[in-house]
């Protein structure tokens, strides 16, 4: 095989691997699909709703139920955290709602 026919095949196949779509399925059907910047990614479908955004656009956190917490706990986008844990310091919640309206001190 010549150097030009060579240089041509490997060119083709660049072109091919480059263009070839993105996956639409995950392997594991416990998996959830996310495609950013032509990309795919696989997540646990646990990772849905989790209030901790994985996908690009936060769409893993769209149309999720609303938290529902008990009276004696903090509600924060991604679960409930004990009424004791806000103001003391340490961010609990993911976007730092926790600590967000503490007095200074």
């Amino acid at each position: 095989m010549s150097l030009a026919r060579f240089s041509l095949f490997i060119l083709c196949v660049v072109v091919a691997v480059s263009t070839s779509p993105v996956s639409e399925v995950c392997p594991d059907e416990d998996d959830f699909l996310c495609i950013s910047d032509g990309y795919s990614s696989c997540f646990p479908n646990s990772w849905k709703c989790d209030g901790e955004p994985d996908c690009d656009g936060n769409v893993d956190e769209q149309g999720c139920p609303p938290v529902v917490c008990d009276s004696d706990e903090f509600s924060c986008d991604n679960g409930c955290i004990p009424s004791a844990f806000v103001c003391d310091g340490d961010l609990d919640c993911y976007d730092g709602k926790d600590e967000a309206t503490c007095p200074v001190q």
